[in-house]
């Protein structure tokens, strides 16, 4: 039950989500990733999606602290989107991976003034 109900939330996110494994490579996505990066496709390589250096720097803190949850502190731009990155360890289809949460800073710039 627990698992259709996080399924259902990731689905719906207006913050783009994805799951990576280790290499960085994208296992899942829910489709504000895809309105976010609209070239994006499943199996694509996190590098296609991110700069390359900012890909490093999250795939180095995966494999070095699997479980903990990062913020990274500063944006990152995609298109005409600023955006904060958390990232936390989970388990993907009993595999060691890399979540990947997206969250539009203006977004919630717009939600704090309105």
């Amino acid at each position: 039950m627990l698992e259709n109900c996080s399924a259902f939330i990731v689905d719906h996110s207006s913050d783009a989500i994805l799951v990576a494994d280790r290499n960085g490579v994208i296992l899942s996505a829910n489709s504000s990733l895809f309105k976010l990066h609209n070239s994006f496709k499943k199996g694509a390589k996190l590098s296609e999606v991110i700069p390359v250096d900012y890909c490093k720097q999250i795939l180095s803190y995966g494999i070095s602290n699997f479980q903990a949850l990062i913020d990274f502190n500063e944006t990152l731009t995609i298109g005409a989107s600023k955006l904060i990155v958390t990232k936390v360890g989970v388990t993907y289809q009993d595999e060691e991976a890399i979540l990947l949460l997206f969250r539009n800073v203006s977004g919630y710039l717009g939600f704090f003034r309105g």
